[in-house]
């Protein structure tokens, strides 16, 4: 075991979504209301580090643990761009956010660790994916916006075989609307602004959660589906059924190969996709 202290006070704010970054290291987020103190095995509590809501990260080979950024709620999907610009997906509260290094978001509950955060920083989305004031309010019937205010997972389209228009996509699933939500990423200043565009997919089965996504090496979107009637809050283990989880290719055309990168033709000036 290389990490011990991961809280699990809540059923599905846990650690979770672990991505590899374009630095080595291994990204993953982490909810609010499950409280961990996070160190190698035997650390004394006053040494190991807490997070209960925000993005972490580990590297491989020098064994460190840290927080990458705090806050948001629940943050259920991590990517990044062809720039290594990171994004997350959340939930309750807005549903996406440029994620700096060191810097502290909007809380959907609690206090930052650091007591003298003046202002938390906001979402990049100009949208919601739900209707009316209340985010929970919204569920059963928001549709036209986007299914709902929960979500899961993030992938930055950059493969090589789909229309250009998705490159740069950001696709998230929205829990309580079983659909694929996709919004666009304009750099604007010093950031970005997330633009809604159309749902990309309808799972047309309220059992369908997907909860990862991810650009395989042929070019195509891969899916991680739970695929269970029951969403989260139940903390009785029987009431989930643990048989049916699937993992679903989303392709365009027919399948063949992304040509992708030749490594002996990569100069400095565009190897940001390396």
């Amino acid at each position: 075991m290389l990490l011990d202290g991961w809280g699990y006070q809540d059923t599905h704010e846990t650690l979770n979504s672990f991505n590899w970054g374009p630095d080595g290291w291994l990204y993953g987020c982490h909810g609010v209301f499950t409280h961990s103190r996070v160190g190698k095995p035997g650390t004394p509590d006053a040494d190991r580090t807490p997070i209960n809501a925000g993005i972490w990260r580990y590297h491989p080979t020098r064994h460190t643990f840290e927080v990458f950024a705090h806050g948001t709620s629940n943050p259920w999907g991590v990517d990044f761009d062809e720039h290594g610009q990171a994004f997350l997906t959340s939930c309750v509260i807005p549903h996406l956010y440029h994620v700096i290094q060191g810097a502290r978001y909007e809380r959907q509950a609690g206090q930052h660790f650091n007591p003298y955060t003046y202002d938390d920083i906001k979402t990049i989305a100009d949208h919601r994916h739900y209707v009316g004031a209340n985010p929970h309010g919204g569920n059963g019937r928001s549709d036209s916006a986007g299914g709902g205010h929960a979500h899961a997972g993030a992938a930055i389209y950059q493969g090589g075989l789909w229309p250009n228009e998705y490159r740069g996509s950001l696709f998230m699933n929205n829990i309580h609307g079983a659909r694929l939500n996709r919004d666009t990423l304009e750099p604007r200043g010093s950031g970005f602004i997330g633009h809604h565009a159309a749902d990309f997919l309808l799972a047309n089965d309220r059992w369908s959660q997907i909860v990862s996504l991810r650009t395989g090496p042929d070019g195509q979107l891969y899916l991680i589906d739970w695929y269970d009637q029951n969403q989260c809050h139940l903390t009785n283990p029987v009431v989930h059924d643990r048989t049916n989880g699937r993992v679903f290719q989303v392709r365009y055309g027919e399948a063949k190969k992304d040509p992708g990168i030749d490594p002996r033709k990569v100069s400095p000036s565009n190897s940001s996709r390396c």
